[in-house]
């Protein structure tokens, strides 16, 4: 067959990837033979449904070193691979923390004193950021376009941090220090941010 089902608390993982979820559904691009004793080639996805509370992490490592760590939590979530469309239910959140993403304020608020010239390449790349995202509506996106739109009294924090493990208080805006914001709207959509757990071949 083409399709896969696994039930009661499912947990999917690749390497430094890894998907809870209590439902997992998945469908394939091409049929799938278990009795064919031939060799087949590792089957793409077509699309990967979870059904209730889903959690999704990633970490991405460049020369030995992580430069970046993302969690998620939504409810119900789809992806499409073939068009790369996702959408999920909330409420949930969205935490991601990077080295070198000084651009990631520019690309949730547009220019907002984001001069290249006003800090040393050397000294934006060692600084670590985080955002957090909560929101109670649902989630859109695309994971061929790394796009994201979130919806429903979403809030949004974002600072430099000291270490992965770090905490943002959104309720406390001046302990975010320098260049630190807090926001609030009805929907908010994020570019150029990739989904975490959506690789093909995770």
């Amino acid at each position: 067959g083409r399709t896969a089902r696994f039930e009661d608390s499912v947990t999917a993982s690749a390497p430094h990837r890894q998907l809870r979820t209590e439902t997992l559904e998945v469908c394939f691009r091409e049929l799938i033979r278990f009795s064919d004793s031939k060799p087949q080639r590792d089957p793409d996805l077509e699309t990967l449904l979870c059904r209730g509370n889903v959690s999704l992490e990633s970490r991405e490592f460049k020369d030995g070193q992580q430069v970046s760590y993302q969690q998620m939590q939504v409810v119900d979530l789809t992806i499409n691979y073939t068009s790369g469309a996702l959408k999920a239910e909330g409420p949930g959140w969205l935490t991601s923390v990077r080295y070198g993403s000084g651009s990631l304020l520019g690309r949730i608020a547009g220019p907002r004193n984001t001069n290249p010239q006003a800090r040393p390449a050397s000294d934006q790349r060692s600084k670590l950021r985080r955002m957090e995202v909560n929101f109670q509506g649902p989630f859109r996106g695309n994971v061929n376009r790394e796009t994201m739109t979130f919806s429903d009294q979403v809030r949004v924090a974002y600072a430099e941090v000291d270490s992965w493990q770090t905490v943002l208080d959104a309720d406390d805006p001046t302990s975010l220090g320098p260049g630190g914001i807090v926001m609030r709207c009805d929907e908010l959509s994020v570019t150029q941010m990739p989904v975490p757990m959506t690789d093909q071949k995770a």
